[in-house]
């Protein structure tokens, strides 16, 4: 019972692991028998399992399975069906991430017997896009199968082998199992089902058994299932068996019984009782009579070998269709043949006149002979036997003649006519319709000579081309097609015909018509002979003089006279003129007709030039003559006159005042020269005018800046001569830093005058200077002081030094500054000392010193017992050179004490007097306890004052202040207990101010210094956080908490403690002066519960448990004022204007009336439309009929509820009552309204109801006289009605509606119309309907307009789909209003898309996609029962019911306008059948993306001259032209736009034409498999394919044609299903042919020619799976090409293309090739490019081939490393200048003409025997060259060049460079042998490249 592995697949790197204890077989299943496959090494480490078990044992019918699926990382899903077809499992085992979402969510399911086999698909969610095939069957346990029979001793090169038996009812799955033998590791595995009761036999190699004894054993996994032993070993101990002999079998002969036979029965059943129980043949005949098909395999015997003969030989039998007998012997023991036999039901496919055989049948039974029958002859019409067509898997018709023998046809009989014959191998066989074979027969009859030979007598004297010959049966249609066995005489379509020269005599050939019609084909031949042409006379004229004329001559004209045809005097005459050397002679036109005729030239230079005038009169042979004259044109005399006057222009010459033009520091020569000496004319243009102007005048650079280098050019010109000269003149910078001058300059300018400032000198400075801070150059000017005590840095201050310090010297340096330049300048000043002194006078700030009187200065104010230190610390002099004399101080100081003070002087002195002592105030002011305190009644003291030694009786006053500054202790209160005071009454809580002075009875003292108190008595209290109403939540930041005052260090740090404790993030804190607490959080934090913490002030007055957070909740909260409240309508009437009330996530039983503006705020959520999942729900809480909300005041908002009405009676959810504005309805669920779910009622306006759900209401949205709202983003689904815009509910009034917006909105599957408008008197001046889904409305219409008056209605951009009836619908009185209905999708609608009913006007329908409406009524896109003012344009309309557009106007008369639509085919006819009534729809758009009125149609062509053209997908990946349609004829300005359908290659896959396509892989349109994820090379540019798409022609097998109307000399030719590549920068566009930039280095020995074609893309390479073909008119000479999007070098396009002009073949993919007919030359290409012709400039003298790899340029590249002058000749058909060895491969002779004879010419010359003109013509020159090279080599002289004369020619040669020496020959056949193997190497290695990328 253990699961095993049984196959392991890597797909898209996925491992998947396949647990089973049943079979399962993956990916293939082959004839019937499934094949276990293994994918590869695993390399993922993510493993998906399926597992199934059996869960108990039993009989089968009762035993159960389970299925276990397993897929760890999610990235495998499964699909799994029952044997009835059920899926029990589809998805990703986990529930998967997508792509990969599973459907089924259990781990296990249980299964029955009955379920099996199972069948489904595995794949990868990476890349599903390959499923691979899975199946089960039941596992055998013990006892289900059985060993029945083997043998073990086979002849010799015989077969062991091994019969089972299934023993059970149902089918058993062996694929795992295995037969193991007693040797270790010996084994068979097993594969495939085991029926029930049925047998299967395995054989493998001889020898692996013991012969003479040994033990076999079936197991699954390690469990065995079967055993038996035989011979001498016996682990057991029993032996089953003895060993049975060379060829004998061991067989069970009863249940437990084993015998040994010398007549095995192999895959047959060894006795009566197995066989009674299921035969498997007869299972196999009883599976195949299901599906009609009868046999005689359950009636076979030992089915080993079966019969071979009839009727005993195995059939099997379709009833009336036919039948297969097996003619070779079948061994139906063996389980592959079994397999095919068991799904030949389906594999065998049998009807009338047709058997096939699917490819794995066919190519099992291969070896296999058969007899086939096929019946019912007679009543498919064959009257004799018919031919039989053989096919092959592709249905593609393949020789039958070794598959087909004994062809047997029988007329009439039991079969109604039968063919019977012997097939070698099981394909597919055919037979052609008998009415085919009879049309073949009469158009082949119909065939007769008249009808092909055209112009011509008969088919025996053809001349000219034959008649267009048919090619379809001019009987009956059979299909015919023409095939010439001469094509150089008459081509295949029998359009060209060419005749035999007039000496090779007539010529004859067949052509042979072969018609086809269905399978049936025939033949017929027709035998031609055509003329050879008559004898020709040549043309003459007169001979034409040598002409001589001066350089730059005008247009010269000669004379060709006497100009005759010969005797044939009606042949028109050609003459052409060849110059020798265009160079100096461009080619003369000739002109005029006549004898005389006019030839004209224009010399280019000085030189001489040969003229051939060459007369042609057309005919056959001799119909050419020439004549030949120079031209010789002298020098022009101003070319030496202008050389002089340029050789005398010397640099002196210009130069002026300079040294040399190396050195410029001044002008040129002023004025620079305008005229040579010669005469000649002279301008200059200047390379820099900004440094030398054109008249010489010199500008320099600045200083610091780089010399420049300017080139001066002299323009000269004399007559018709121009020349130029260019002088380099180097101008140099300036030397000097324009800096340095400035600072120089503001340095000298900077005098001692500027800076004295009213001094009179530097010596003498006793006031302030002044220093400028900038020059007047613009520097900046700083100053330094050297002594900054005595004069500042910025001069403004200046203190004189006292006297006796002397005169201070001061140095001022200035720093003057600009740019880099700096530079100082010093100054010497001295200060000078100021005047000696005679002050005496002294300060005191705490005495009081009176010198009023002369002599007599006194101290006072001094308190008794102050010392002599204080005393003199409190005097300060006011001089300090003052000396004082304090000897006559005592200590303590005395009245009458004495200070001398001397002044600086020396002489001056004053005496000051102590004088009456005073009392000092008091000081060192305390308070007991310390303030602050909560003592009220707190002890103040105070230092005792000195007192008057005369009066001792001291005493004190006490004064106390509140803190309104009233007295509350005034100076009567006086203590005489000493320096204390204890307050007697208590006192307030107040902040105090105290102050004591001292008194006797003599005097005060003064007051003391105030001193200061607090008394606090209260508890400290704090303003909280929170309101009961909700968590507290701290936003990041900085919050606050306020108390009433300062707290002790202690509490502030409890209460911190706290806070943290409590809090669900870390915070930081910080106490600040004022009481405040600010509270740091780091990211939001919560505070779910109250913080209380005890408070204690500095006083220690304590608040116990005081609230700081408070966090108990209350839903209902009004933000603006932090209150919160148990109701909503609660917090709505304790509100003011403006207030936002939040409202929590809990159910309110309330009918809320809102009769203030403000905001009602739920929770809305984060995006889309209703509110959160967890917002507020609010049900009605009476059992009437109430409003859930009535809005009665303007400017509400309601936003984030779920609104629930009472569905039981007709009350609305919310009402915006009358004359409301400026109300806000959103993000709310509205439902269950027995009304209306939003009622806008009379007179209200400019409201908003968005982005609501609202449902299951009995109308959604209301709108009853109500102005200008917007409707937008709501959906409204289930409702009786989605919106309704009708009247008030008046009668005979008129409700206006005006100015509404419905935008947005998703309104679905409503029980009436989504939106409904009218139904009364309503108006609308403006009503906006966009942009909503209207969709699955039931009963009623999507829209429905009913009457409307002076409106304007736009209905835009809706998608209006699946709804019941009408899409659109009109109908009601329509008066002076008009409606727009434009761009949305009408589609799938019951009825109509739009109906317009008898009333209405106005209605415009454009950019509408109207489609498949009306499908299941079979009605109509459109229906107009009245055409007034309605139209209908530039809509899509297709496949709507029977009818597209239905005009029902009363009047038969009235046409229905529906001009410019796309109605889903090109079709007049298929359009005109869809149409009902008059309605013109002429033009109609012919492509979906109507960029092409059918007016631009003419034929097959379309006109893009004007426009661009839009392409829109016909399958993914592809576009198409309309039908009917394959040439664009475009303008320069015009695109083709395919951008829409391009698809962009991912994972190395692209989708094409709706095929995933593998870029690796690809298949080019020739099949060839090319890597496209390789870099391909176009030109040496890397083209990287990332884009792609497939362009399908309107006719099917014609290429699409391009041209341009402004580019008349190329077009373009694109094969149907051509297959457009590109990188990513691709647009998606492809320009016309039109003429491109010349851009661009040319290749080595050419310029760009006058004619370049730019095609395709201007930017990016485009790349094609198929070559394309561009034809450019005019052009004969070489080509070339260069990249898109870069000016880069030009490349030759060297390889020729094989085949003829009118057909040449494709060049190796991606390069190109060139043919040219003498006239214009085909670019077979796989890329579009630009695209040029060529003019040759040098031509190589030696030639080295070169294999060019990779992309473009495809052939050879020929080096030319010796140029020399050389003709460029016109190019023959077929052969490409230069490019190769030039082979001759036709006949010439006399009247040949083209570049073969000039070839012939050059090798003439060559060879020393031919001195005539080259001109490529053929004539009596020519022929006497021809018989005298015959002649050199001794070939016979005819004057012909035939085969033997070609064959010598062809030895070597290369066009215009011929040699005669045999070696030169040689080397350059041997080139060209090499460079054709190195192109078959480079093919070889790109196909061996392709098959390796395939593998």
């Amino acid at each position: 019972m253990g699961a095993y592995i049984i196959s392991n697949m890597n797909h898209q790197n996925k491992t998947l692991k396949i647990n089973l204890s049943i079979f399962f077989a993956i990916s293939a299943l082959v004839l019937g028998g499934f094949f276990a496959t293994n994918f590869g090494q695993a390399t993922s480490s993510g493993d998906a399992s399926i597992t199934v078990t059996r869960l108990f044992p039993g009989e089968y019918n009762n035993t159960k399975y389970s299925l276990a699926l397993s897929d760890p990382d999610g990235l495998s899903k499964f699909e799994i069906k029952k044997s009835d077809g059920s899926i029990i499992w589809s998805g990703s085992p986990e529930g998967g991430t997508p792509p990969c979402p599973a459907s089924i969510e259990t781990g296990t399911i249980t299964l029955n017997p009955s379920d099996f086999p199972l069948q489904g698909w595995v794949s990868d969610c990476l890349n599903s896009d390959t499923q691979y095939p899975i199946q089960a069957s039941i596992p055998p346990l013990p006892g289900d199968v059985i060993i029945n029979e083997f043998v073990s001793s086979p002849s010799v090169d015989g077969q062991e082998w091994y019969e089972l038996l299934n023993t059970t009812d149902n089918e058993i799955g062996l694929t795992g199992s295995t037969i193991e033998r007693a040797v270790p590791g010996d084994s068979i595995t097993l594969s495939g089902n085991l029926p029930a009761h049925g047998i299967l036999v395995f054989s493998v190699a001889s020898n692996p058994a013991n012969d003479e004894g040994d033990m076999v054993v079936l197991k699954n996994g390690s469990t065995d299932i079967s055993a038996v032993s035989y011979g001498t070993i016996s682990p057991e101990g029993v032996i089953h068996s003895s060993a049975p002999g060379i060829d004998e079998s061991a067989t069970l002969a009863a249940p437990s019984t084993w015998t040994v036979t010398g007549n095995p029965t192999k895959g047959w059943f060894n006795d009566a009782g197995q066989e009674s129980a299921a035969p498997l043949l007869s299972t196999i005949d009883s599976s195949l009579s299901s599906t009609s098909i009868t046999s005689n395999i359950g009636e076979l015997g030992n089915p080993s070998a079966t019969p071979t003969d009839e009727p005993d030989a195995l059939y099997f039998e379709k009833s009336g269709e036919g039948k297969i007998v097996f003619t070779a012997s079948l061994n139906l023991s063996d389980q592959t043949t079994v397999a095919v036999l068991q799904t030949l039901g389906t594999a065998m496919e049998m009807s009338g006149g047709h058997i096939a055989f699917d490819s794995e049948t066919a190519e099992a039974m291969a070896a296999t002979g058969a007899k086939i029958y096929m019946y019912g002859l007679d009543a498919l019409g064959y009257e004799s036997e018919p031919t039989i067509v053989v096919k092959n898997d592709a249905d593609e018709i393949i020789d039958g003649t070794d598959i087909v023998s004994n062809i047997v046809y029988t007329p009439g009989g039991l079969n109604g006519g039968e063919l019977s014959f012997g097939a070698a191998h099981f394909t597919q066989f055919d037979l052609p319709d008998p009415a085919d074979i009879a049309a073949v027969a009469a158009d082949k009859a119909a065939l007769v000579d008249g009808l092909i030979q055209g112009d011509n007598a008969n088919l025996a004297s053809i001349t000219s081309a034959l008649a267009p010959l048919p090619s379809t049966g001019p009987a009956s249609s059979s299909v015919i097609t023409w095939a010439s066995d001469s094509t150089t005489l008459v081509s295949n379509d029998g359009q060209t015909v060419t005749r035999p020269a007039f000496a090779n005599g007539d010529a004859t050939t067949t052509l042979t018509a072969t018609i086809t019609r269905g399978l049936a084909t025939d033949t017929k031949v027709f035998n031609l002979t055509v003329l050879k042409l008559l004898e020709n006379t040549p043309p003459s004229f007169d001979p034409i003089a040598d002409q001589n004329i001066n350089e730059n001559s005008p247009q010269q004209e000669v004379l060709i006279t006497n100009i005759t045809p010969g005797d044939e005097s009606d042949q028109i005459l050609n003459i052409m003129a060849i110059s020798s050397n265009p160079s100096i002679v461009p080619n003369p036109e000739v002109s005029g007709v006549g004898a005389t005729r006019t030839l004209t030239y224009t010399p280019n230079t000085n030189g001489t030039a040969a003229i051939t005038v060459t007369a042609d009169d057309g005919g056959a042979e001799n119909n050419t003559f020439s004549r030949t004259f120079s031209i010789t044109v002298n020098p022009d005399p101003d070319i030496a006159l202008l050389a002089a006057d340029k050789s005398a222009l010397t640099d002196d010459v210009i130069k002026g005042g300079n040294d040399d033009l190396a050195h410029i520091r001044e002008n040129l020569t002023n004025p620079l020269p305008t005229s040579g000496s010669n005469g000649s004319m002279i301008s200059w243009m200047s390379s820099e005018p900004a440094r030398v102007s054109g008249d010489g005048t010199v500008t320099r650079p600045a200083f610091g800046e780089p010399d420049v280098l300017v080139t001066m050019t002299a323009q000269l010109s004399l007559g018709a001569q121009t020349d130029t000269k260019d002088f380099n003149v180097t101008v140099l910078a300036e030397t000097t830093d324009p800096d340095i001058a400035a600072v120089a300059a503001d340095k000298e300018a900077l005098t001692e005058f500027l800076i004295l400032n009213g001094n009179s000198s530097l010596d003498l400075i006793t006031g302030s200077l002044s220093l400028s801070s900038y020059g007047d150059q613009g520097s900046t000017i700083t100053w330094v002081s050297s002594n900054q005590n005595i004069v500042s840095n910025d001069g403004l201050t200046v203190v004189q030094p006292a006297f006796s310090d002397g005169d201070t010297a001061v140095t001022l340096t200035a720093t003057i500054t600009k740019g880099l330049a700096t530079d100082t300048k010093v100054f010497n000043v001295t200060v000078l000392k100021l005047e000696v002194s005679a002050d005496t006078t002294i300060i005191s700030k705490t005495y009081s010193i009176n010198t009023d009187e002369i002599d007599n200065e006194t101290i006072n104010n001094v308190p008794y017992g102050t010392s002599k230190d204080n005393f003199l610390a409190a005097l300060t002099k006011n001089q300090s050179y003052q000396t004082w004399d304090s000897s006559d101080i005592s200590d303590p100081v005395a009245e009458g004490d004495q200070l001398v003070v001397t002044a600086e002087d020396g002489t001056t002195f004053a005496t000051y007097t102590v004088s009456a002592l005073v009392l000092g105030a008091p000081t060192n002011l305390q308070i007991t306890p310390s303030s602050p305190t909560n003592n009220t009644k707190p002890t103040l003291s105070w230092n005792p004052v000195a007192a008057n030694p005369i009066v001792t009786d001291t005493e004190y006053i006490v004064e106390i202040y509140d803190s309104s500054g009233e007295n509350i202790y005034p100076d009567t209160t006086i203590t005489t207990s000493g320096v204390t005071y204890t307050i007697e009454d208590s006192l307030d809580d107040d902040n105090y101010s105290w102050q004591v002075r001292a008194r006797n009875s003599v005097e005060y003292s003064d007051w003391s210094n105030a001193g200061n108190f607090t008394i606090d008595t209260v508890a400290p209290t704090v303003t909280k956080l929170g309101d009961d109403s909700a968590d507290v939540i701290l936003e990041t930041g900085d919050t606050n908490l306020y108390f009433s005052e300062a707290l002790s260090s202690s509490s502030q740090t409890a209460i911190t403690n706290k806070l943290t404790a409590k809090a669900d993030k870390a915070l930081s804190y910080y106490w600040n002066e004022n009481y405040i607490l600010t509270i740091t959080a780091g990211e939001i934090t919560t505070f779910a519960d109250d913080v209380t913490a005890d408070a204690i002030d500095l006083t220690g007055n304590t608040t116990a448990g005081l609230m700081l957070i408070d966090s108990e909740e209350l839903s209902v909260t009004n933000d603006t004022t932090g209150e919160a409240y148990a109701t909503i309508q609660a917090a709505i009437d304790d509100a003011d204007e403006g207030d936002i009330i939040n409202v929590g996530s809990e159910t309110y039983n309330e009918n809320l009336e809102i009769d203030k503006a403000l905001t009602l705020l739920g929770d809305p959520g984060d995006e889309g439309a209703g509110p959160a999942a967890e917002a507020p729900v609010i049900i009605n809480a009476s059992d009437n009929c109430d409003l859930i909300i009535s809005i009665e005041a303007n400017d509400v908002t309601v936003k984030g509820f779920v609104l629930e009405g009472n569905g039981e009676c007709g009350s609305s959810v919310v009402k915006i009552d009358q004359g409301i504005s400026g109300a806000t309805i959103s993000d709310n669920e509205i439902k269950n309204g027995g009304g209306k779910g939003v009622d806008l009622s009379g007179n209200s306006s400019l409201n908003l109801i968005t982005n609501n759900i609202i449902h299951n209401n009995q109308s959604g949205i209301w709108i009853g006289n109500s102005k200008e709202n917007t409707i937008s983003d709501n959906k409204i689904y289930d409702n009786g009605m989605g919106v309704q815009l009708v009247d008030n509910g008046c009668d005979e009034c008129s409700s206006d509606v005006s100015g509404n917006k419905i935008t947005g909105n998703i309104i679905d599957n409503n029980n009436s119309s989504g939106i409904y408008v009218g139904d009364g008197y309503i108006t609308f001046r403006e009503l906006t309907i966009s942009n909503n889904e209207i969709t699955n409305n039931k009963n009623y219409y999507g829209i429905y307009f009913n009457g409307m008056t002076d409106s304007v209605v736009l209905v835009d951009k809706n998608t209006i789909d699946g709804n019941s009836t009408y899409g659109i619908y009109f109908t009601g009185e329509i008066s002076n209003s008009t409606s727009t209905v434009s761009n949305n999708i009408i589609t799938d609608n019951g009825s109509a898309g739009i109906y317009l009913n008898s009333s209405i006007s106005g209605v415009t329908m454009t950019g509408n996609t109207i489609q498949n409406n009306g499908v299941r009524s079979e009605t109509t896109g459109v229906v107009v029962l009245s055409v007034s003012g309605n139209k209908a344009y530039k809509n899509t309309i297709s496949g709507n019911g029977s009818i597209e557009v239905s005009n029902e106007d009363e009047n038969i008369e009235n046409i229905f306008d529906a001009e410019q639509n796309w109605w889903g085919t090109a079709s007049s006819t298929e359009i005109a059948n869809k149409m009902n009534g008059l309605v013109d729809f002429t033009p109609w758009y012919i492509n979906p993306s109507m960029t092409i009125l059918s007016s631009a149609i003419s034929g097959d062509t379309i006109d893009a001259t004007t426009r661009d053209i839009d392409f829109k997908e016909t399958s993914d990946g592809e576009v198409g032209l309309p039908s009917g349609t394959s040439v664009i004829t475009m303008g320069n300005d015009s695109v083709l736009n395919f951008a829409s359908s391009t698809n962009t290659a991912q994972g190395g896959n692209i989708v094409i034409a709706g095929v995933t396509t593998t870029l690796s892989t690809f298949a080019l349109g020739d099949l060839t498999v090319v890597d496209l994820t390789l870099v391909q090379t176009i030109g040496g540019q890397a083209v990287t394919i990332e884009k792609a798409v497939k362009l399908v022609s309107g006719i099917s097998g014609t290429p699409i044609v391009l041209t341009n109307t402004s580019s008349s000399n190329a077009s373009v030719s694109i094969p149907d299903g051509t297959t457009i590549m590109a990188p990513s920068g691709w647009n998606g566009t492809i320009e016309p042919p039109k003429t491109g930039s010349a851009s661009g280095t040319a290749p080595s020995g050419f310029s760009i020619g006058s004619t370049v074609i730019s095609v395709g893309s201007p930017d990016v390479t485009l790349i094609f799976d198929t070559p394309v073909t561009l034809t450019l008119t005019g052009v004969t000479g070489p080509v070339g090409y260069k990249p898109a999007g870069v000016d880069s070098v030009w490349v030759q396009i060297m390889s020729t293309c094989a085949g003829t002009y009118s057909n040449p073949t494709s060049p190796i993919f991606p390069s190109e090739c060139a043919i040219t007919n003498g006239t214009d030359t085909k670019i077979v290409t796989y890329h579009f490019t630009t695209f040029g012709s060529l003019v040759t400039t040098e031509t190589p003298s030696t030639v080295v081939v070169v294999v060019l790899g990779g992309g473009g340029g495809g052939g050879y590249y020929v080096s030319t490393p010796t140029p020399t002058p050389t003709i460029t000749p016109t190019p023959t058909v077929g052969q490409v200048l230069g490019a190769s060895a030039f082979r001759f491969t036709v006949t010439l002779q006399k009247g040949s003409k083209g570049d073969d004879v000039m070839e012939l010419q050059n090798r003439l010359t060559a060879e020393g025997v031919y001195d005539g003109p080259k001109t490529g013509y053929f004539g009596p020159l020519t022929e006497a060259g021809v018989k005298a090279y015959q002649k050199k080599y001794s070939i016979d002289t005819a004057g012909v060049v035939g085969p033997v004369t070609m064959a010598k020619l062809n030895g070597s040669q290369v066009l215009g460079v011929s040699t005669s020496a045999e070696t030169e020959a040689k080397i350059t056949a041997l080139k060209t042998q090499l460079a054709s193997l190195l192109t078959q190497l480079l093919k070889l290695l790109q196909d061996q490249a392709a098959s390796l990328r395939v593998r």
